[in-house]
């Protein structure tokens, strides 16, 4: 039961790219995920390693699972007090609000954004925030699915290649890196 969950998971999560996704069949397994998540399914859905939240329309948090809870340092009670648009610094708002405005108007049916997230202890969480939108059998909108997924390792990484990489441009001494063959792959 558990591998077909996952699977179940996995190809609701990949359905946009698959072929046939528009018809009403790919559409219901984002409602059936969105109504896992909303009747409490803690099973599967709780312990999933990516933090999912159902959002009202207005941005409050509806439901969210352990891992988002971990993400940002709230337990759920604290999460279903804040409005979502809230918890991410300033700057982050206004691309998210105008793509999850495009959502509610049709003009797309998903999208990914990088974002911060202030978590509660002041530090910053940088993540990769997956959104859908569930609409009725009228196509009225009713909330939107997140996935959020914690990057801020790999942000740091890259923080550090570029400090390396000034570093490297900027040293007095010639460096050249060269590949077994010996030839020449990267000079300063």
């Amino acid at each position: 039961i558990v591998n077909f969950a996952i699977w179940l998971f996995a190809l609701a999560m990949a359905y946009p790219y698959l072929p046939g996704s528009q018809t009403e069949a790919f559409k219901g397994i984002s409602v059936i995920l969105g109504i896992m998540v909303s009747i409490g399914a803690s099973g599967l859905v709780g312990q999933i390693a990516s933090g999912m939240m159902l959002v009202s329309l207005e941005g409050n948090c509806l439901k969210a699972n352990p891992a988002i809870c971990r993400l940002v340092g709230y337990n759920q009670q604290e999460l279903l007090n804040k409005n979502f648009r809230k918890i991410p610094p300033p700057a982050d708002v206004e691309p998210q609000h105008l793509a999850m405005q495009q959502l509610q108007d049709g003009l797309v049916d998903r999208f990914q954004i990088q974002k911060r997230f202030i978590h509660k202890d002041g530090r910053v969480v940088f993540t990769l925030l997956n959104a859908s939108l569930v609409c009725d059998k009228q196509t009225r909108p009713l909330y939107f699915i997140h996935q959020i997924t914690d990057i801020s390792a790999m942000k740091e990484a890259e923080h550090t290649l570029r400090l390396q990489s000034a570093a490297l441009q900027n040293a007095a001494n010639a460096i050249i890196i060269t590949g077994t063959a010996g030839n020449i792959e990267w000079a300063n």
